[in-house]
């Protein structure tokens, strides 16, 4: 029997920004912990925009229950 393994958690209470670099090529978000931790992560543009839309079917589908989600 394989283990699958568990996806890492990060609680934040803050975002402090994010930054385009790379040449507008990678996203740079920085985010601060419970514990007032400031931690940062770094995406490729396009995962950027994928996560984004995400969020905002997920936001919206709580607004408008009528709202399908792929």
């Amino acid at each position: 029997m394989t283990k699958e393994p568990r996806p890492v958690l990060l609680s934040v209470t803050d975002v402090i920004g994010a930054t385009l670099i790379d040449h507008g090529n990678t996203v740079a978000v920085q985010l601060e912990t419970p514990e007032g931790n400031k931690v940062a992560f770094v995406m490729p543009r396009a995962v950027a925009s994928t996560l984004a839309d995400e969020i905002r079917v997920t936001l919206g589908a709580e607004a408008s229950p009528t709202l399908v989600q792929s």
